[in-house]
């Protein structure tokens, strides 16, 4: 529980910090908190959330992941990520995260709303 309570604050701040770079007071602040729904990327197991803007994914590592800590945010214009996670873990990830279609992305976010309302 302690892992997942770390994994959470982890997602928490980097949202935040990812929010408020070179946000304005015109710009809302996102909210990732929709979900999780547990994945799998670059063979690795993430906890995938979706904000309130109804169109960004955020991939944060499950506890336990080789990849942990790290998190991805995916929005229409980019895939970004940061942590201190295996970098092959990371970077196998990202490459599957990359190739995820429009599709596959309203799909994501799509379990991400329902997973929120099964708990």
């Amino acid at each position: 529980m302690k892992v997942v309570g770390l994994a959470i604050r982890l997602l928490t701040a980097c949202v935040v910090a990812g929010a408020s770079v070179g946000a304005t007071a015109a710009e809302p602040t996102l909210d990732c908190k929709i979900g999780p729904i547990d994945k799998t990327f670059g063979g690795s197991h993430w906890l995938v959330y979706s904000c309130s803007d109804g169109k960004t994914l955020v991939f944060v590592t499950a506890p336990n992941s080789p990849a942990f800590p790290f998190y991805f945010e995916l929005s229409p214009e980019k895939l970004g990520g940061e942590g201190t996670g295996d970098k092959k873990s990371t970077d196998a990830a990202y490459t599957d995260i990359s190739k995820l279609s429009n599709g596959d992305v309203a799909v994501l976010l799509q379990e991400t709303r329902a997973a929120e309302h099964t708990q």
